[in-house]
C-alpha cells in the first residue's frame, strides 16, 4: 500500500482550531488546564472520523454521469457562414491587351448608378487595332462598290444576249409557220397546175393530131393536110408528153422530197434556236449568280470589317466603366480569395494584364447570410425557419433571420472533400444592420423545432444504438443497468425521450468497462478491425497522416472499449454518424467521407474538425462521435 497523507479534513480542522485559538486567547488563560482536554478530545473525535472513512470501502466509480432533466428543448444546427451579396457587379480590364490605368475611384468609395465613373484606361493595342481596321473597312467597302457595278454591267450584258436569243427563235418559229402555211401551199398548188395544164395541151395536141389524120385519110377530102404538117403535130404530142411528165415528176419531187426536207429544215432551226435561247439564259444565269456571290462576299467582308470596327469601338468605351448600380467600391486584383494578385497595385499608371478582375460593387440591399448544411440534416432545413446569426466581427449581438432560399442540389466546389455533401441554405435579417459587409464571417443557428418544458430530454453522449434498438445506461442502486427506450427529436447536443426515462434519473455518458463487443452482423474487412483494433492510452507523435500507412496496436495500462458499428449511439441514425471511446491521437479516419466529429471531454460536448482532432485533443482520453458516409473504418495507430 501507498503511504497516506494527512487529509484535507484533518487540516482544515486543525487550521480552524488555530485560529479560533488566535482569537480568542484570553479564553484559554482563564479555562486553565481544561483546554488541554477539550483539545484532546476533540483530536480523538476527528481522527476516529477520518479513521472510519477510510476504512470504509469505496464505492465503484462507474465513470461520468448526467442527469435526465425536463423543460424546454430547442432543435437546431449550428453552422458557420459569411455575409455576401446576392447581386455583384464585377470590374475588370475586359479587353483582350493589357491597359494602364489613367484614373479609379479609392477603395471603399460609395459609388451611384450611370453617374459616377469608377474606373479610366489606356490602351495602345487598342489604338493600333482601331487604326489597321479603318483601312481595311475602306478597302471592303471599294471592294463592295466594284462588285456593285459589276453585277449592274453582267445583268444588262445578259439581258441583251437573251433578248437576240429570244428573237432567234420567234423568227424559226415565223419561218416555219410562212412556209407551211403560205409558201409549200403555193409551191404545191403550182405544180399541180402545172401538170394539169400541160396535160391539157398534150390532149389538145392529140386531138389536132387526130383529126388531122382522120380527115387525110378520107379519100373525098383529098388529104388537105400535108405530111409536114402532120409530121410537126405530131412532134408537138411527143413534146407534150414529156412536158406532162416532167410536171408530174417536179409534183412528185417537190411532195416526195423538198416539202419534208424543208419542214424538217425550218423545225430544226426552231429547236436550234431554242436550244440557244436556253444556253444563253444559262450563261447569263451563271453571270449574274457569280457576280451576285462576289458582291455577296464583299458585303458580307465590308459587314465583318464594320462589325469589327464596332466590337473595337464597343472595347474603347470599356476604356472607361461606370458604375451600373450602387454600392461599394472594393479592389479585388486577379479575383477573390486565392485568385487575388498582391504583386498588382491598383493605382494610376498601373499595367493590368489583360481579362483580369480589378474591383467588385456589391449591392448592400441584396446582403444574405450563406450557411452550408450537411446532407444528413438538409431535409429538416425548409425555406420560412427562423434563425440566429453571431458575427465574430460584433461579438455579444445576436440577430434574428429566416430561410428564403434551400439549395436545390449540393455544393461542388469543396474539390478537396468531393464525397462530403453539403448545401447552400441562404438566409435574410430581419432588420437591417449598419455597418455590415460582405465576407465577414458568422455563426448561424438555424431552429428547427422548438419543444415545450415537458420535454424529457438526455445528452446525446448518453444514448447508444444496437441494430434497432436504442439504449441508455441507468445507474440504479449503484449499479449502470441497460435499459432500453424511445428517443424523438435531436438537438447537437441533447435528445429527445419519449418513452423509457423520467426526470432525475442518473445516465452514464460512457458504457461501463469490460462491455463485451458485439460483433454480430458486421462481415469482412469491417469486423476484423472493429474486433481486433483498440485505441492505446499511449500518445502518439507525428502527423495524423503517418498513422494511416500501417494499422498496429499497442499494449494498454487500461484498455478502453470500442463499440462496433452495431453498438453506434444515437447519431447512427439520426445523423449518420458512429461514435468511439479512446485517445484522440490515435484515431485515424480513410475515409474522405469524414466530415465532423463531437468530442466529449469533462463534460464539454464540443464540435471539431477531423484535422483538428490529433491536435486539440492529442493527450485526451475522449468520447467522441463522428459524422461519416459508408463505408469506413478505424485505424488504430501508434
Amino acid at each position: 500500500m501507498s503511504e497516506s497523507k494527512p487529509s484535507p479534513l484533518i487540516e482544515s480542522k486543525t487550521s480552524s482550531l488555530t485560529l479560533a485559538g488566535a482569537k480568542q486567547g484570553g479564553l484559554f488563560a482563564r479555562l486553565g488546564k481544561w483546554w488541554l482536554v477539550i483539545v484532546a478530545v476533540v483530536v480523538v473525535a476527528v481522527v476516529a472520523i477520518v479513521y472510519s472513512t477510510m476504512s470504509t470501502p469505496p464505492e465503484r466509480d462507474l465513470g461520468q454521469t448526467a442527469l435526465v432533466t425536463r423543460g424546454p428543448l430547442t432543435v437546431a444546427i449550428t453552422e458557420s457562414g459569411e455575409l455576401e451579396t446576392q447581386v455583384v457587379s464585377r470590374v475588370s480590364n475586359e479587353l483582350p491587351w493589357p491597359v494602364v490605368i489613367l484614373d479609379l475611384q479609392p477603395e471603399g468609395t460609395y459609388v451611384r448608378k450611370d453617374k459616377d465613373v469608377i474606373i479610366k484606361f489606356e490602351c495602345k493595342d487598342l489604338a493600333d487595332a482601331i487604326d489597321r481596321q479603318l483601312l481595311s473597312l475602306a478597302s471592303a467597302q471599294s471592294s463592295h462598290t466594284q462588285a456593285e457595278q459589276k453585277l449592274e454591267l453582267t445583268k444588262e450584258e445578259t439581258a441583251y444576249n437573251v433578248g437576240n436569243a429570244e428573237q432567234a427563235v420567234s423568227d424559226a418559229k415565223a419561218d416555219l409557220e410562212r412556209y407551211l402555211e403560205a409558201d409549200w401551199p403555193t409551191e404545191h398548188k403550182n405544180a399541180e397546175s402545172d401538170v394539169e395544164l400541160a396535160i391539157k395541151d398534150l390532149e389538145i395536141a392529140k386531138a389536132r393530131l387526130t383529126f388531122k389524120e382522120d380527115v387525110n385519110s378520107k379519100p373525098e377530102l383529098k388529104s388537105p393536110y400535108s405530111g409536114s404538117e402532120i409530121q410537126s403535130d405530131k412532134l408537138t404530142v411527143a413534146r407534150l408528153t414529156r412536158t406532162v411528165d416532167q410536171a408530174q415528176s417536179r409534183l412528185h419531187v417537190l411532195t416526195a422530197y423538198d416539202y419534208p426536207r424543208r419542214k424538217q429544215q425550218l423545225e430544226t432551226a426552231v429547236k436550234d434556236r431554242q436550244l440557244q435561247l436556253k444556253r444563253t439564259k444559262l450563261s447569263a444565269s451563271s453571270a449574274v449568280m457569280s457576280d451576285e456571290a462576289w458582291l455577296r462576299d464583299r458585303e458580307t467582308t465590308l459587314k465583318k470589317n464594320q462589325e469589327q470596327l464596332d466590337d473595337l469601338r464597343e472595347k474603347e468605351r470599356k476604356l472607361t466603366v461606370t458604375a451600373d448600380r450602387d454600392g461599394l467600391v472594393v479592389y479585388t486584383p486577379g479575383g477573390q480569395g486565392w485568385r487575388r494578385r498582391n504583386d498588382i497595385a491598383l493605382e494610376v499608371g498601373a499595367k493590368i494584364p489583360e481579362n483580369m478582375q480589378l474591383m467588385i460593387i456589391p449591392d448592400m440591399g441584396t446582403l444574405r447570410v450563406r450557411t452550408r448544411v450537411y446532407e444528413s440534416m438538409i431535409d429538416q432545413v425548409k425555406v420560412g425557419q427562423k434563425g440566429f446569426v453571431k458575427l465574430e466581427g460584433r461579438p455579444g449581438e445576436v440577430f434574428d433571420a429566416t430561410i428564403y432560399e434551400v439549395s436545390t442540389l449540393p455544393d461542388t466546389s469543396n474539390w478537396w472533400s468531393p464525397d462530403v455533401k453539403v448545401f447552400n441554405v441562404y438566409l435574410r435579417l430581419d432588420q437591417a444592420i449598419e455597418n455590415l459587409k460582405p465576407g465577414m464571417t458568422c455563426q448561424v443557428e438555424v431552429l428547427l423545432r422548438e419543444l415545450d418544458a415537458q420535454t424529457i430530454s438526455v445528452p446525446v453522449a448518453t444514448v447508444f444504438s444496437h441494430q434497432d434498438e436504442n439504449y441508455v445506461w441507468r445507474v440504479t442502486g449503484g449499479e449502470a443497468v441497460k435499459h432500453t427506450v424511445k428517443i424523438g427529436l435531436t438537438s447537437q447536443t441533447r435528445v429527445q425521450i419519449l418513452e423509457g426515462l423520467q426526470e432525475g434519473d442518473v445516465l452514464l455518458l460512457t458504457e461501463p468497462k469490460g462491455t463485451p463487443v458485439d460483433t454480430s452482423g458486421v462481415e469482412g474487412k469491417d469486423k476484423k478491425l472493429q474486433s481486433t483494433t483498440q485505441p492505446t492510452t499511449q500518445p502518439t507523435s507525428g502527423p495524423a497522416d503517418e498513422l494511416e500507412d500501417e494499422p498496429t496496436s499497442q499494449p494498454t495500462e487500461e484498455p478502453t472499449t470500442q463499440p462496433a458499428e452495431n453498438h453506434e449511439p444515437l447519431a447512427t441514425r439520426l445523423r449518420g454518424t458512429t461514435r468511439y471511446v479512446g485517445q484522440a491521437s490515435h484515431m485515424v479516419w480513410r475515409d474522405n467521407s469524414l466530415t465532423s466529429a463531437y468530442c466529449r471531454h469533462e463534460n464539454d460536448i464540443r464540435s471539431v474538425s477531423p484535422r483538428s482532432i490529433e491536435t486539440t485533443l492529442s493527450n485526451v482520453m475522449c468520447d467522441f462521435t463522428v459524422t461519416h458516409r459508408k463505408p469506413w473504418w478505424l485505424v488504430a495507430g501508434g
